[in-house]
């Protein structure tokens, strides 16, 4: 049985559970694929954060305390394969999947706390402190210089209120 990444028979699916064999990393043959993590995962189920809000099933969201996604990835790469067009975080599917690995939580409604871009249900937003949206470019960050001084932010937040 394969580990993720390794080469297999799509037509056995020889992966090692939860993994699955698709042909989304482009191989030249249509029964040859590679091991990668399923999109769409169950509730409670192990997800790949590169598909995005393709990673686990409607009302869920893959959740990583480890790793983040931040907006800007779902404007990436979309690739194609046997179980159709996916849309993943990487521009390079070989070199991004399997690096940001997570579980399905359920999706959260207004006025409730969320930490992710996805976690909010009907596409409410992930506000945290300072109005700042979880989920923005992580790097948007600067310096102001003054006459009395120098200030600094960097508006990375982890935590909000879906509004």
């Amino acid at each position: 049985m394969g580990d993720f990444g390794d080469s297999c028979d799509r037509n056995r699916n020889d992966c090692e559970s939860p993994l699955v064999c698709d042909n989304v990393t482009g191989k030249a043959s249509s029964r040859t694929g590679t091991c990668l993590y399923p999109r769409f995962a169950n509730n409670g189920g192990i997800c790949d954060l590169e598909y995005l809000d393709e990673a686990c099933v409607r009302g869920s969201y893959c959740y990583s305390d480890r790793h983040k996604v931040y907006r800007r990835d779902v404007n990436n790469a979309v690739q194609s394969g046997s179980s159709g067009t996916i849309r993943l975080g990487g521009s390079d599917p070989r070199f991004s999947l399997g690096t940001k690995i997570g579980m399905c939580r359920r999706q959260v409604g207004l006025g409730s706390l969320c930490d992710s871009p996805f976690a909010c249900i009907n596409n409410y937003s992930c506000i945290g402190a300072g109005g700042v949206e979880i989920g923005q470019d992580p790097h948007g960050q600067g310096s102001v210089q003054g006459p009395s001084g120098s200030l600094r932010w960097n508006v990375e937040v982890n935590d909000g209120i879906c509004m």
